[in-house]
């Protein structure tokens, strides 16, 4: 998978909500819907990385809803996401290539086993009964 970008915010979408009195919600609209491992890291290093304050996420598909407060400093919550975001794509990135070599090296005893097989095979071809 290809990196996660910001693509928009949504500006015409701000949301009431019941998080505590003046809770807002805004949408910020990725470039890709992100698989499951790269959301699964994405909340970790939400969680992880969250300082006093910060609101919390969610993901639907695409889009990510961000909480925030009446009077925050919106550019703030959007610098944060980046950073989530940058530490998402290199946590997925290195899972993803942990996983490659992984199954290649599953490939590769997958084909001695089958050549040890084969051989067995020939092997047993020659014995007589």
């Amino acid at each position: 998978m290809t990196e996660i970008k910001i693509q928009s915010v949504d500006i015409e979408n701000i949301e009431k909500d019941n998080s505590f009195e003046m809770a807002y919600a805004f949408f910020v609209n990725l470039d890709k819907n992100p698989d499951g491992d790269w959301k699964h890291f994405f909340h970790e290093n939400w969680n992880g990385m969250i300082f006093s304050g910060r609101q919390n996420v969610s993901l639907d598909g695409a889009k990510v809803r961000i909480i925030f407060g009446d009077g925050d400093n919106l550019q703030s919550h959007i610098d944060f996401l980046k950073k989530v975001i940058e530490a998402t794509n290199n946590r997925h990135k290195e899972h993803t290539e942990t996983q490659a070599r992984i199954q290649a090296r599953e490939e590769v005893k997958k084909a001695e086993i089958d050549k040890t097989k084969d051989r067995l095979k020939d092997n047993l071809k020659e014995v007589r009964l």
